[in-house]
C-alpha cells in the first residue's frame, strides 16, 4: 500500500494528511508489519510537514507536565497540611472538645463527598459492608491517629506537634524493617534520623510551655 501511494493520481505520499495516514495504518492487518512500518514512517513525515510535534517532543512535553503536576501536588499538600494544623489548633482552643471537633469534620467530609457524587462532580463507590468491614482496622487506626493529633493540639502548641511529627520517620523506618521486611536505613539516613532526634530532645529541654498531657498524647 505504501508503494501504491506513490503512483496514485494526484496524490504523493507527502501530500497525505496525518489523519489520512492514520486511517490507513488502522486498516493494515497486524501480521503485515512491513506495510504498517512504511505507513508509520510516512505519517512521521506528514507530521513534520504539518508542524505537528514528534513523539520525542510530545514525550518531553508530557514529562514536563508531569513534573509540574507533581510540584503542584506537593505544594498543595504542604499548604493544606499546615493550614489544617493551625485551624485545628484554633478549633480546639475555642471549643476544647476534640471529640466533637473531629466528629464535625468527619461528618462534613462525608456529606461533601456524597454531595459531589450526587451531582456528578466525582465518581463515588456505593457503600458495601464487605469492603467496609475489610477496611475497618485501617480506618480505626487512621481515626486513632487523628484523635491523638487533636488531643496533642489541645494541650501543646503547634511547634511541639511539628517537632514530634517530624521525628516519626525514625519509628516508621524500624517498623518497616520489622513488619514489612524492608531494608534498614543506610548510614547517611541514620545520621539524618539522629539529627531529628537530637533536635527534638533539645526542643523538649528548652520548651517553656511544657505540659505532660500534650507529650503523652
Amino acid at each position: 500500500k505504501a508503494l501504491k501511494l506513490s503512483i496514485m493520481p494526484g496524490k504523493c505520499p507527502m501530500n497525505f494528511t496525518p489523519e489520512e495516514l492514520k486511517e490507513m495504518i488502522d486498516d493494515v492487518e497486524k501480521e503485515d508489519m512491513f506495510e504498517k512500518a512504511a505507513l508509520t514512517a510516512l505519517m512521521a513525515q506528514a507530521h513534520a510537514k504539518a508542524g505537528v510535534p514528534s513523539s520525542d517532543s510530545k514525550n518531553v512535553a508530557d514529562t514536563n507536565e508531569q513534573k509540574a503536576m507533581v510540584s503542584f501536588a506537593i505544594a498543595g499538600y504542604a499548604t493544606c497540611s499546615s493550614l489544617m494544623l493551625v485551624t485545628n489548633k484554633v478549633a480546639v482552643h475555642v471549643l476544647p472538645n476534640p471529640s466533637f471537633v473531629l466528629l464535625a469534620q468527619l461528618v462534613t467530609s462525608a456529606v461533601a463527598v456524597w454531595f459531589a457524587g450526587a451531582i456528578g462532580w466525582v465518581k463515588v463507590d456505593k457503600l458495601e459492608w464487605k469492603k467496609a468491614l475489610s477496611f475497618f482496622p485501617v480506618s480505626a487506626a487512621f481515626l486513632g491517629a487523628i484523635f491523638t493529633n487533636m488531643k496533642t493540639l489541645q494541650y501543646a502548641n503547634v511547634e511541639t506537634f511539628i517537632v514530634f511529627r517530624s521525628s516519626t520517620p525514625l519509628i516508621i523506618s524500624i517498623a518497616d524493617y520489622i513488619f514489612l521486611g524492608r531494608e534498614l536505613p543506610n548510614s547517611r539516613s541514620w545520621l539524618s534520623l539522629l539529627g531529628l532526634v537530637c533536635g527534638a530532645l533539645i526542643y523538649v529541654i528548652t520548651d517553656s510551655s511544657y505540659q505532660v498531657h500534650g507529650y503523652f498524647w
